[in-house]
């Protein structure tokens, strides 16, 4: 497994010593990199205009295939050989069964319009998916769960998930799917819940569809914006805030569990700017 760093090359000369290869772009609004996924074998890079696939051949990122799509890409999720890619009304579903290249094997409907997105606001694991609506019902948002019978299969909807709200509270603004030990889970950040202060609801998976498992409610008082990112690793997970801190902002580690079936949360570590 190879560690991504992204950092402001010191110079052009610096950057171009880089060992990553351009991809087959057209237009000068591309917004190349508004969406970007990795598993340190494959990277893969969405734009207004398509979605490319790069391979890493073990010196550089090499283009492996360039896939062009109907709308702007808003977020990927990628897991092994699939990867499902976000714009306003749906999912476009690309698979690489064999290893020879990727190309659009689905293109999902789903009735979300358009709205405050982020990276993070669609995951993968195992057959399943959750893709987040955030600006739905007004900014109330809700998540879609799609699922399929087997890797490689087609994705069908098979659940909407919604919370109770008394605005807009941007629910599905990030997405996260897991296991922590033998509990299968969705975390779902609302980023505006209670004026900003927000919150992280969790469910549990039994067949394909989810259930309620309680909330990891943000350990700040106000201001804050937690949950706007996710990002996990079995029974870790990093929540993003940054608002917090008077909008210097956070990032939250917690070790998460399911006893009885509900979500148990211990905060292991916070991470601020230096000097916050």
């Amino acid at each position: 497994m190879r560690t991504l760093l992204l950092f402001a090359a010191a110079s052009v000369a610096a950057f171009a010593a880089l060992p990553v290869y351009q991809g087959q772009f057209t237009g000068t609004t591309l917004q190349y990199g508004t969406s970007v996924a990795t598993d340190g074998s494959t990277l893969v890079v969405g734009s207004q205009q398509a979605v490319d696939f790069y391979l890493w051949n073990g010196t550089a990122w090499k283009l492996k295939s360039h896939v062009a799509t109907g709308a702007p890409v808003l977020g990927i999720a990628l897991y092994k050989t699939s990867v499902l890619a976000k714009y306003s009304n749906g999912v476009y579903a690309f698979e690489n069964p064999v290893g020879t290249g990727w190309s659009m094997t689905q293109n999902v409907g789903l009735a979300d319009g358009t709205g405050l997105y982020s990276s993070t606001m669609i995951s993968i694991y195992g057959n399943t998916a959750a893709v987040g609506a955030p600006n739905f019902n007004g900014g109330r948002g809700q998540v879609y769960i799609l699922s399929r019978a087997v890797a490689g299969g087609a994705w069908n909807p098979v659940q909407t998930i919604t919370v109770a709200s008394s605005g807009t509270d941007y629910f599905g603004h990030s997405v996260i799917l897991g296991m922590a030990g033998t509990t299968a889970y969705l975390l779902a950040g609302a980023p505006m819940y209670k004026a900003a202060i927000g919150n992280v609801y969790a469910f549990t998976q039994k067949g394909v569809t989810f259930s309620a498992a309680g909330t990891i409610p943000s350990p700040a008082s106000g201001v804050a914006r937690f949950g706007q990112t996710l990002a996990g690793d079995t029974g870790n997970v990093l929540v993003g805030a940054p608002a917090n801190l008077n909008f210097a902002g956070s990032a939250h580690l917690y070790s998460i569990s399911f006893p009885s079936g509900m979500v148990s949360a211990t905060q292991t570590a916070m991470v601020t700017y230096p000097g916050s």
